[in-house]
Formats: C-alpha cells, structure tokens, sequence
C-alpha cells in the first residue's frame, strides 16, 4: 500500500469499477472532502447546517453544475461543513463524472479564492468518493442518508469535533 524511499506517498485507491460501463446513463453518490477535512463550508447547529461564506459560494456553484454540464441531473445533496454529499443522475451522452467533479472543484476553488480573504488556497482535497447506485432500494436508503446526515453530525467521523462514545 505505501512505497518506500524518499518520494513515498500512498497510492491512490482506485475509483472506477471494474468491468461497469461508465458511458450507460447511472446514478451516482458522490462525496467530496475539503483539504484535511477543514470545516470551511458552514457548521451544524440544533441538526441544520449553517453555511460560511465559502459553503454558499460552493453550493451554489453546485445546484449550477447542471447548466453546464447537460445530461447531468442533481437529486438530493447536504452540505456538511468539510464534505458535500450528494446523488446525481448522469445520462447518456452526459460528460464523465471524473471531468464534472475535477471541473467543480477547480471552478469553486478559484470562486472561493477570488472572494474570500484570506484565501484558503486548497480547497479539496485531492480525489472524491463515488458510489454506483444500482438499486432502487439504494437510492432510497442514500436519500434518507442524506437528509439525516446533519442530525447526527455530533457522532460523524468527519466530524473533527465530534462526540466519541467509550464502552463501560
């Protein structure tokens, strides 16, 4: 997993896969991280995200990425405050998802440069998650995932304050 020498870095874990035809029209569950999961975006009070400066320029560079992306279609999504977590629906002829998210985290990183002093320079961090939603019953579960996931903030391991339960 980690080379050794003076340039080790980790490898990077692949994101496609293997075998799925990724030119058919599917439906994704996407989550991004910012850099060192800083919470930049917004915080979480009484379950209901509040959103800085730099989560409402990232949001809405978000419910904009249909315009231009055609073929792309966003369902449900949360800002948390250092992750998006979001489903998509990407139809045949739509771009691949890989230029649709390298294209959002460059555009929303230059925006929040540009705007917000000081600027945090790197704004995600360097890949993202993604999941192949092949079910109905899936889709369902990740929309109910979604909706919850600011009420249980306090307990999320994204969470670099969060609440840790110890066994007695």
């Amino acid at each position: 997993m980690f080379e050794i020498g003076p340039t080790a870095r980790p490898r990077r874990r692949r994101l496609r896969l293997p075998g799925f035809d990724y030119a058919q029209p599917s439906w994704y569950f996407v989550t991004l991280c910012t850099k060192d999961r800083v919470c930049l975006l917004g915080e979480v009070r009484d379950g209901r995200v509040s959103l800085s400066p730099t989560g409402s320029i990232v949001g809405q560079a978000w419910v904009q990425m249909p315009e231009h992306n055609p073929g792309m279609t966003i369902d449900d999504f949360v800002m948390m405050p250092n992750h998006l977590h979001a489903l998509v629906l990407l139809e045949e002829g739509a771009s691949p998802l890989p230029d649709i998210m390298r294209r959002f985290k460059s555009f929303t990183t230059n925006a929040v440069n540009r705007t917000i002093y000081p600027p945090p320079g790197h704004l995600w961090q360097r890949s993202y998650h993604e999941h192949i939603v092949r079910h109905e019953r899936r889709l369902d579960r990740i929309r109910e995932y979604i909706a919850i996931n600011p009420l249980k903030w306090d307990a999320d391991r994204e969470n670099p304050n969060r609440r840790r339960v110890t066994a007695v």
